[in-house]
């Protein structure tokens, strides 16, 4: 009886954990905006329960002896990791760098939203785990949306000066990945319902949420998510294919081309009439002035790998005194070369772990896709210090593959080998 209560305990656990991961931060934003105070102590208290739950879901698992990752993908982990946190004591302690903040409030962000949270992610999960997982991200995702609204309606400014959607709390490309990973978790496949009704109130709600994601994803026109939305439609639609007959097929290539069609003539209208901010960030890039600054850290993100590309140089873009938004640049500029072979073959894994799960699992396909998302994410806006899903993204991936393969006792490494 203990023994289950446990196993129940850490099954919630890790549902609730990861529901945070993707959208906690979101729902919590909306506290300060709605009392008038200042977000830091807010912010500090929320990751301060994540980090406490992280924590005791680590002791737990160790407790019980669950099982962890394959070693072959947690020894390139641990060995980036190192590289990564070397990087930064070097950088704090033996050749000071001037940043824009503190040395503790990077130390805190680096713990605090990276290292600590993916924790618990090192254990393999049960599939229950991953099943109440889905139905809390799905909730919590839906809250998130209602947050973010009331947030940007209570906010002093809910909208930038080119019409993007933002709060008080949280910036547009924040806003824009809630959207995107709210479109996965409503649409990639749950399995069929058990009678004709209730599967279509089911669609109907999952379409309803699916477009609450699409909505919040557009309306804050950030290039990053509107490029993750349009590559994890591509995959989820092109794996429904296979498991269609051929008349389903037609009909859905055809409500898709329509559903396609009414998106891009609803957005240019409101574009037209300046209600909407995506024409112009896509239309006028070479002007635009974030994407000019992103690409001035890339080159000098690229220039500083260039006078160091064996240890690399530092864990900041210097011109900008940034992270360069793009975690491959990021990582050849701290920690070179070898850094980077790390974690081309942590991603090559990860890649694998994905695949095999649209191949073989169609039910944990979204995590396939959450994966998908912040690997994109990771190129056109995301740090590998500093952003949180980015890691746990890739752990859970794996971490669902080995769930999945467990019982033949198949590796990793063995994602395209085996017959689905």
């Amino acid at each position: 009886m203990g023994a289950r209560t446990d196993d129940r305990l850490l099954t919630v656990g890790y549902a609730l954990l990861t529901a945070a991961a993707f959208f906690g931060f979101a729902i919590a934003s909306f506290l300060p905006v709605a009392v008038g105070m200042q977000s830091r102590p807010f912010s500090v208290a929320y990751r301060a329960v994540v980090i406490v739950g992280s924590l005791i879901y680590v002791w737990r698992a160790v407790h019980l002896r669950r099982a962890i990752l394959p070693p072959q993908f947690l020894w390139p982990v641990a060995l980036l990791t190192s590289m990564l946190v070397l990087r930064m004591l070097w950088d704090s302690l033996i050749a000071p760098l001037p940043l824009d903040l503190t040395w503790d409030d990077y130390w805190l962000e680096v713990i605090a939203i990276s290292l600590l949270p993916a924790l618990p992610y090192l254990f393999v999960p049960d599939s229950g785990a991953l099943r109440v997982a889905r139905w809390l991200c799905l909730a919590a995702g839906v809250t998130a949306v209602v947050s973010i609204a009331a947030g940007a309606y209570l906010s002093i400014h809910s909208f930038t000066s080119s019409q993007r959607l933002t709060t008080d709390v949280l910036h547009p490309i924040g806003i824009g990945e809630v959207g995107v990973s709210l479109f996965i978790v409503s649409l990639a496949s749950f399995g069929d319902s058990p009678t004709i009704a209730s599967r279509l109130i089911f669609v109907l709600a999952r379409a309803g949420t699916a477009a609450m994601g699409v909505v919040l994803c557009v309306v804050a026109a950030s290039k990053g998510p509107l490029l993750s939305l349009a590559a994890v439609s591509i995959v989820m639609f092109v794996q429904r294919q296979f498991t269609l007959s051929k008349g389903r097929r037609a009909v859905e290539l055809v409500l898709g081309a329509l559903m396609l069609t009414g998106l891009v003539i609803a957005a240019s209208f409101l574009a037209k009439h300046g209600l909407l901010a995506i024409y112009d960030r896509f239309s006028d890039i070479t002007s635009d002035r974030s994407t000019a600054l992103r690409v001035q850290a890339w080159f000098g993100a690229l220039g500083q790998f260039d006078r160091s590309p064996l240890l690399g140089d530092s864990f900041v873009e210097l011109s900008t005194r940034f992270y360069p938004h793009n975690t491959v640049l990021e990582t050849m500029m701290a920690v070179g070369v070898v850094g980077l072979l790390l974690l081309l073959l942590i991603l090559a894994l990860s890649s694998a772990a994905a695949l095999g799960l649209f191949i073989q699992a169609h039910d944990l396909s979204w995590i396939g896709l959450l994966f998908l998302q912040h690997a994109m994410s990771g190129m056109l806006s995301g740090s590998i210090y500093r952003t949180g899903g980015y890691w746990i993204s890739i752990l859970m991936v794996v971490g669902a593959f080995v769930a999945l393969r467990r019982p033949s006792g198949q590796p990793i490494a063995g994602a395209l080998s085996v017959a689905p």
